[in-house]
């Protein structure tokens, strides 16, 4: 299950993905769930709050991107897949 939420504000956009990762795990616990995330303040706390789930394995891939040779101003640092 490969999800894409919508983003919000950084708080209930974590709160949403844990929630659902949780409730999809409950109902599919054979399943391989992937989580695509925006790399923002904040994300690092993602990961270990994605293994407190207890869910099995995480893996994550992180691709960022390099502001300072583009010089020009991004919100989106890049983004990750768990």
């Amino acid at each position: 299950v490969f999800l894409d939420p919508p983003y919000d504000s950084n708080e209930s956009y974590e709160a949403w993905n844990l929630y659902v990762l949780r409730h999809l795990h409950r109902q599919w616990p054979n399943r391989c769930l992937a989580l695509w995330y925006p790399l923002l303040d904040g994300v690092s706390g993602l990961h270990a709050q994605l293994v407190d789930l207890s869910v099995g394995e995480v893996l994550v891939a992180e691709m960022s991107v390099d502001r300072q040779r583009s010089g020009e101003p991004m919100s989106l640092a890049g983004s990750g897949v768990a």
